[in-house]
């Protein structure tokens, strides 16, 4: 999407007039940086995140918000990314080289699938029931909203200035830290309720048994 935003705001421009060439060249820097950033995103949370998936989600929510255009879990600044993307394309009437920087910089976002499906399958770990039904609920529920929500706010009579576009990603990015830090603040409450659980029997390692006390089992054979 912010490929062919790009592209329009090139044809639609008074001030400059750009080649064929300088059109369909220019808009791939956006897919540069998401193939950069989804890199990054995967090497930092499995390095010096420590595992923590939920950092580069909030940076990405944050920079697509701001100057980004295109639709589609330690570090509040990677939502900041979609923030600071979409919020001044939403404006529009900003300097060129800003909206240019708002239009590339929102590839950022676009890497946060498989970081996402990785949190979740980590979250539901123990239980291969509940990991099979938010994964495929996840899944669903991304092709359900892509099917009807870009026929709505991004219109092609509104182009280049896909203003309910903008503030929609803007308003979906805040949401999306929002429910990254309360999936974040359950998980570990979930975890803290795990470790503080005492065993329920003695000799029982890891406090999952709903047995009180063990059964005796009888090893004896009857004579006859």
């Amino acid at each position: 999407m912010p490929l062919l935003e790009l592209s329009q705001c090139f044809n639609t421009s008074k001030d400059h007039k750009y080649s064929v060439g300088q059109i369909n060249t220019y808009p791939t820097t956006t897919y540069i940086v998401q193939v950069v950033t989804t890199l990054a995103y995967a090497w930092s949370s499995d390095t010096f995140l420590n595992g923590m998936r939920w950092p580069p989600i909030i940076f990405v929510a944050v920079s697509s918000t701001a100057p980004r255009t295109s639709h589609n879990q330690e570090a509040h600044n990677i939502q900041m990314v979609n923030i600071i993307s979409y919020v001044p394309l939403t404006v529009w009437d900003i300097p060129v080289c800003w909206k240019w920087t708002c239009y590339i910089i929102c590839g950022a976002g676009f890497g946060l699938s498989g970081l996402l499906m990785a949190w979740a399958h980590e979250i539901c770990s123990e239980d291969n029931e509940e990991r099979s039904l938010v994964i495929g609920s996840m899944n669903e529920m991304a092709y359900v909203i892509q099917a009807w929500l870009p026929l709505i706010v991004w219109q092609q009579v509104d182009a280049p200035e896909y203003r309910k576009g903008f503030i929609t990603t803007s308003c979906l990015s805040v949401v999306l830290i929002i429910a990254t830090l309360v999936v974040r603040h359950l998980d570990l409450k979930e975890k803290r309720r795990c470790v503080d659980r005492p065993s329920h029997r003695e000799g029982t390692d890891d406090g999952w048994s709903d047995s009180l006390a063990a059964t005796p089992v009888d090893t004896k054979v009857s004579k006859s």
